[in-house]
């Protein structure tokens, strides 16, 4: 048996033959195997890199947010579409009952109450019923009753009494996939505009009092938010990455968080914050400048109750009408005209009062009426101070994907529904009681139906993976943009994309069970045609070996060392080739991702977290360096065989 040290002598001194054949096998086959270790290595590093942001972003938590399915519309139990018998009959008997308690209260009190208005019923013709439905059920309900609201909360306080997707009922699902937490969300503590106006240089603007909102979807509300005074409380542990004040001990108004937009947008300019850069690393410094400048920046608004917002609506429709009949000599202003307040949230005062007696006398009986039944609300106002305690970027969706940054903000941001200014829960309960805002709130009623608001609104689960959050959702829930969901929730990711990067993480190892055989086959196919030449031009050398004594193993053995040599080459190679493209992908790309995962992600530029394209942990490196040689011995076997089996002395003959 030939010693190991000359058959690597031997084997050497083949790689000098044949250097062209040689050459390009290498080539090719490092060039096939280093765009596979390129792919290793940059996504690799990528799923680490969303992993950690990921985490960072949710407390290494993976949230969910859930929403009972309550059946029918606005009205718990009511297909809005179709009202069955029974719907009919607990409206008619909702109404019967709301009328005679209110005839026993006014009799109580010595009152004269006014008569039921039919067009305010409860139920109204339906005129586009089908040909086909009864009489008896050609109704729907009548939005603009004032009785709606009521019966509303009427309905949700019953169905809440025998639902099966409660909060207890969450938990005891939930559980089952270890999930914990169970924020709630969508609680609205104060009124939006018009009954709360924001202040601006000094002043209400009551000519501007809609609803802005922007390209009419979520996002274009969101970044309108305080303009429309639209707020809603979350709890701190949802938006902890977003704040940036953290002074939160001495808080000089009620907390809030915003968009980065609308910040610049309303309180930017005298900060020389100028308009929201396309350029990613430009937005990372205006972003940066903002957190800087507005954190812990307050401003105020004004607060009038329905009262003086009737006052309000007065004083526009009287201006409207007297500029009307401004050429109209037989026309009589309004006996009682009010005027705008001369100060911000200042007292609404009266500019025109010719009121009778006799006016004034209907108009005090109908007040102490009002006072009576617990109906009437004094004019009241009052200036609420916010103070901007973070900031959360939204993204609008880019549906066209101009450029593989567009794609990656697409897959990295939090595409939420969120139309609210948010208020931190635990930040909002320790502020004195001076700075709390002591105003109706839009969510009132009795505690009964408090209770069930709070067993059924929507909720945010924790869980410790990504797997029992999918568990969870595929199991228990419907997707939240299911409208025809037979389960008891619905359900989405919270606070960021996990699925999807989850799913983009099992396509690529999908992927790679595909491209790693292909890449071998085609490396070996390559490989062992060059072997397959070598050893066909080697005839010669292989008879003489033969001659020399040297036994097939001993020509086996050469030929294989040879392999093996060459499979080191091309691995080494491959592998020179790879780290080098993927280190210079990532020094070209990593502060422009970084920059994209951060923005996206909510997280300031004190995260210690950055995107990177570079990481040579993966397991699967190692193994495709061996794989390498081992594919070479594999591809040299069949011409190697042919080889040392055949007579010398054919060889020699032939030669």
């Amino acid at each position: 048996m030939i010693r190991a040290r000359y058959a690597v002598m031997l084997a050497r001194t083949k790689l000098r033959s044949k250097r062209g054949a040689l050459l390009a096998t290498i080539a090719i086959s490092s060039t096939l195997f280093a765009v596979l270790i390129s792919g290793v290595i940059i996504f690799t590093a990528a799923e680490k890199s969303t992993v950690a942001l990921v985490k960072a972003v949710n407390n290494n938590q993976y949230l969910v947010e859930v929403q009972p399915v309550i059946p029918g519309g606005a009205v718990a139990g009511y297909d809005p579409s179709h009202l069955t018998a029974e719907n009919i009959k607990t409206a008619r008997e909702y109404e019967l009952n709301h009328y005679k308690t209110l005839k026993e209260k006014c009799t109580r009190l010595r009152l004269t109450c006014v008569e039921p208005d039919p067009n305010d019923s409860l139920l109204k013709p339906d005129v586009f019923a089908d040909p086909n439905t009864p009489t008896d059920l050609r109704y729907q309900l009548n939005t603009s009753s004032s009785l709606l609201a009521e019966f509303e909360k009427s309905q949700l306080i019953k169905y809440s009494k025998t639902a099966k997707n409660s909060l207890g009922n969450l938990k005891e699902k939930a559980s089952l996939y270890g999930g914990s937490g169970y924020y709630a969300l969508g609680k609205y503590p104060l009124p939006s505009i018009p009954n709360q106006l924001l202040i601006t240089n000094g002043k209400e603007n009551f000519s501007d009092a809609s609803l802005k909102s922007g390209d009419m979807s979520s996002y274009g509300y969101a970044t309108n938010a305080v303009n429309n005074s639209m707020y809603e409380v979350r709890d701190l542990s949802l938006v902890n990455r977003y704040i940036t004040y953290k002074d939160t001990s001495n808080l000089k108004g009620i907390p809030v968080i915003i968009t980065t937009k609308e910040a610049a947008t309303l309180f930017g300019k005298h900060k020389g914050i100028g308009d929201e850069p396309k350029h990613d690393q430009d937005r990372r410094v205006w972003l940066e400048k903002i957190r800087q400048e507005l954190s812990g920046y307050t401003y105020q608004t004004c607060y009038r109750n329905q009262t003086e917002q009737t006052m309000l609506a007065k004083i526009q429709r009287d201006y409207a009408d007297i500029k009307l009949h401004k050429d109209d000599k037989n026309y009589s202003k309004p006996s009682l005209i009010y005027e705008h307040p001369s100060t911000a949230c200042g007292e609404i005062t009266v500019k025109h009062d010719t009121i009778t007696q006799t006016e004034k006398d209907t108009e005090n009986k109908k007040i102490n009426t009002q006072k009576k039944l617990g109906e009437f609300k004094e004019p009241s106002h009052k200036v609420l101070t916010y103070q901007i305690v973070g900031f959360i970027d939204l993204q609008p969706y880019d549906e066209f994907h101009k450029s593989a940054s567009s794609y990656l903000k697409n897959l990295l941001s939090y595409q939420t529904d969120l139309t609210s200014a948010i208020i931190p829960l635990q930040l909002f309960d320790k502020l004195p009681n001076e700075l709390k805002p002591n105003i109706e709130s839009p969510r009132s009623g009795s505690p009964e139906y408090l209770s069930a608001l709070e067993s059924l609104s929507p909720r945010v689960v924790a869980f410790s993976s990504v797997t029992k959050a999918r568990d969870f959702m595929d199991n228990e829930t419907c997707p939240s943009s299911e409208t025809k969901c037979k389960k008891l929730y619905t359900a989405a990711p919270h606070g960021s994309n996990y699925l999807i990067l989850d799913e983009v993480g099992k396509l690529f190892n999908k992927l790679m069970t595909y491209a790693t055989p292909t890449v071998i086959a085609f490396s070996i196919f390559i490989i062992w045609l060059m072997i397959s030449r070598l050893m066909s031009d080697s005839r010669k050398e292989t008879a003489v070996y033969r001659a020399m004594g040297a036994r097939r193993l001993d020509v086996a053995a050469i030929y294989l060392v040879y392999a093996l040599i060459v499979g080191f080459i091309i691995s080494t190679v491959s592998f020179i080739i790879a780290i080098f493209v993927s280190f210079t992908i990532d020094l070209l790309n990593k502060n422009h991702l970084t920059s994209i995962a951060h923005t996206s992600f909510g997280l300031g530029s004190s995260a210690d977290t950055s995107f990177t394209l570079f990481d040579l942990s993966s397991p699967l490196l190692g193994l495709i360096f061996i794989t390498i040689p081992a594919v070479c011995i594999l591809a040299s076997i069949q011409p190697l065989l042919r080889n040392v089996l055949r007579p010398p002395i054919e060889d020699l003959r032939a030669e």
